[in-house]
């Protein structure tokens, strides 16, 4: 049976991410996927030494209207003619946030004048907590470039929908919670379209290679 979701992709649509996710996460624990290149497919994954790279299907920009920590609205036209740098987490994620955008930063720093033609995006899954003033001061922390985005519940749904990036809140003791969510840098073009996802094994050096790749 064929399945119809809510952006007019069916399941079988859907079925190629859902196999590069799996695989990257197979090669980097729980909250990642790895993807990256110019011409290689899937089975590329399997070439590379150390499997921090993972190529995504051809597909096309995905869609979304956030704010950014100046308050500013924000959608995929606003990073048009640069290459972005995804990644989904949130401020009181206590180790794979921090760790990679650490790793984001130590990129952006070995990249010197390139880096002008990079997006590092650092989109919430956590809204309730993570307002644009918090995440101003969180993106901070590791580096001004780092433009960091969030919205209501329903636009980061929608946003994390249209990245095929899954993520889910679990509840901890005395009312608290964490969230669940890919631990994998997406990798896009200058028109927005996918190239690859890396993993949290991906060194700075392998996000630099990655980018170089596509400048």
């Amino acid at each position: 049976m064929t399945v119809e979701h809510s952006d007019g992709k069916t399941s079988a649509q859907r079925a190629p991410w859902l196999i590069v996710l799996l695989l990257a996460a197979a090669f980097g624990i729980g909250a990642g996927l790895y993807a990256s290149s110019q011409e290689d497919d899937v089975s590329t994954a399997f070439t590379h030494g150390d499997r921090t790279y993972f190529p995504l299907p051809e597909a096309p920009p995905p869609q979304f209207t956030l704010v950014n920590q100046y308050g500013e609205t924000v959608t995929e036209q606003s990073f048009d003619g640069k290459l972005r740098l995804v990644f989904f987490g949130y401020t009181s994620c206590p180790d794979v946030c921090p760790t990679t955008l650490a790793r984001l930063t130590r990129a952006l720093e070995a990249l010197g004048p390139d880096a002008k033609a990079v997006a590092p995006i650092f989109i919430t899954v956590d809204p309730e907590r993570d307002t644009p003033e918090r995440l101003k001061t969180y993106a901070a922390a590791f580096d001004p470039r780092i433009i960091a985005l969030s919205g209501s519940a329903e636009a980061i749904d929608a946003t994390a929908e249209a990245f095929n990036a899954f993520y889910s809140r679990i509840e901890t003791e005395a009312g608290h919670y964490l969230m669940n969510h890919p631990g994998l840098v997406y990798l896009y073009d200058r028109e927005g379209r996918p190239v690859a996802a890396l993993n949290d094994h991906a060194s700075p050096e392998d996000i630099v290679r990655a980018v170089r790749a596509r400048l």
